[in-house]
């Protein structure tokens, strides 16, 4: 900004409006302002005021990137379920997910990419996992529950629960049909989470598990296919590490690697990439860590609140 004093108004106070750019920097909550004379614009008599400095008293309410980890904000419905909402860190906001488990024989969408129904595409059991330590169904449905209490019970998440999936005429909804969005949630204010299994057919064979989130709405895709299949958590049935204990030997019990990548998948649904922090369970490698890291409480609390 340029203040322009003259011989006749030197001593007349100037006002000048210092206004703050909201950032994601982590700093101090000091900044300053120099107010210095232009000699090539000023009158000699002038040339030799000294520069002024201002201290402004700045509000950095930040977490550095290194504590929280954060990419890739997941993209959530609004409550008209026409919109999505942003939860930045700018705009925070809590989340309600309810979630439900596909049972086997599900027909579904050709995955990955395409919107044609392929009938040799059905989901499985969660039985078929054969983790170590689960083999009912409810036995992996409690283990789920666990997985998202692990994020609600740090954080501004609700987790709402446990419900049957739905049925349209006596089929349930396949995966990431067009009615699946009408589907998806008994509650059209609130995300829902679907978990199911796969066979190799559908997951490569290096992955263990995969989420779909909706991208960003400036993106180039179709987001009224993305939502059909946004929060879906697929697990590959004969990925070898639900019954390894090579890894983590004596302490894979009870469905121990089972339940962290698990956790690891529903924080790609609420948003978190991939980081690099050893004892983050997003850290995307296999575990040995027993629950959430703190950069993992950390990013959870930045976004969603305190609990």
């Amino acid at each position: 900004a340029t203040l322009t004093f003259t011989t006749n108004n030197w001593d007349v106070a100037q006002t000048v409006t210092v206004t703050g750019v909201d950032d994601n920097f982590d700093r101090d909550d000091a900044t300053t302002v120099t107010v210095a004379v232009d000699d090539a614009s000023s009158d000699d008599a002038f040339d030799a005021v000294a520069d002024q400095v201002i201290t402004i008293t700045c509000t950095d309410d930040d977490t550095t990137e290194a504590a929280w980890k954060h990419q890739n904000m997941a993209w959530v419905f609004g409550s008209d379920q026409l919109s999505v909402r942003d939860p930045t860190l700018n705009n925070p906001q809590p989340a309600s997910f309810s979630w439900s488990m596909v049972p086997a024989s599900v027909k579904s969408i050709y995955y990955p990419g395409g919107n044609d129904y392929n009938p040799q595409r059905y989901t499985k059991s969660f039985t078929d996992i054969n983790a170590t330590g689960l083999t009912t169904f409810d036995d992996y449905k409690n283990v789920l529950d666990e997985a998202m209490s692990a994020w609600s019970d740090v954080s501004g998440i609700i987790n709402l629960g446990y419900i049957e999936e739905t049925q349209l005429n006596g089929e349930y909804v396949p995966v990431g049909g067009t009615d699946d969005i009408i589907a998806r949630t008994s509650n059209p204010h609130v995300g829902h989470i679907r978990f199911m299994v796969f066979g190799d057919d559908v997951i490569s064979g290096s992955v263990f598990a995969s989420t779909t989130y909706i991208p960003d709405p400036s993106a180039g895709v179709n987001n009224a296919v993305n939502r059909s299949r946004s929060l879906d958590v697929r697990f590959r049935d004969t990925a070898f590490v639900w019954d390894d204990d090579t890894i983590n030997p004596g302490n894979n019990v009870n469905g121990f690697f089972f339940k962290k990548i698990a956790m690891h998948e529903i924080g790609h649904a609420l948003g978190f990439a991939h980081n690099s922090d050893s004892e983050s369970v997003m850290g995307g490698g296999t575990y040995t860590y027993s629950g959430l890291g703190a950069a993992d409480v950390a990013g959870a609390v930045a976004i969603y609140g305190q609990p």
